[in-house]
């Protein structure tokens, strides 16, 4: 049994998920366990520490809050895809709107995602993700 979940955590997608609300990182951890084709490999809780935390777990996708203290997700986001431009990154936040969005795509998002979203969808949005 530990064998096959052993097996599918290797071929998992690998999520960094970068948010200061830990109460909010901890939904998303439970939730992902038992995504049996994800992985959560790390959680960081500003824009600095996600730009450590990419350079050294490498991850398929990031989950990425725009309002953080230190470093904004936008100004991190600028960063990771200069240096991980293979790295899919999708906005999440609690602000909506369409600016918002846009403000996200043009530097460099995949997807952008309100924070209301349900984790079947975000579970979708983040496979495709991986998968473009």
């Amino acid at each position: 049994m530990r064998a096959d979940k052993d097996a599918r955590r290797r071929a998992a997608i690998k999520i960094l998920i970068c948010d200061d609300v830990p109460e909010l990182r901890a939904l998303y951890r439970l939730w992902l366990d038992h995504e049996p084709d994800m992985e959560l490999i790390g959680e960081a809780v500003d824009g600095a520490q996600v730009i450590d935390l990419t350079a050294e777990l490498d991850p398929d996708v990031i989950l990425l809050d725009i309002h953080m203290p230190l470093m904004s997700g936008f100004d991190a986001l600028r960063a990771i895809r200069l240096s991980h431009p293979h790295t899919k990154v999708i906005v999440f936040t609690g602000f909506e709107g369409y600016q918002m969005a846009r403000a996200a795509r043009e530097l460099g998002a995949s997807d952008f995602i309100e924070k209301g979203t349900r984790l079947d969808e975000v579970a979708d949005r983040i496979r495709a993700a991986a998968a473009a």
